[in-house]
């Protein structure tokens, strides 16, 4: 996995649904990470609708970066 840790290309993102504990993994580029702390909500693919961000998490583990943002 490339990550913006490496290389400044890429991170890996986990959206998780709090009511249901679903997630959507996704791989953004930086100006996507910006855009995405820029916004109250955000449209999730795999649910097919928009869903309020409640908080986010940043993890490190064996060298990869990975946000994982709540929504609901």
């Amino acid at each position: 996995m490339r990550t913006a840790y490496q290389n400044g290309d890429t991170i890996q993102v986990v959206f998780l649904n709090q009511k249901n504990e679903d997630i959507e993994e996704a791989v953004l580029n930086n100006a996507q990470i910006t855009a995405l702390f820029q916004a109250n909500q955000v449209w999730i693919e795999r649910f097919e609708k928009n869903l309020k961000i409640k908080d986010s998490v940043w993890s490190l583990n064996h060298s990869n970066i990975v946000l994982r943002v709540n929504v609901e």
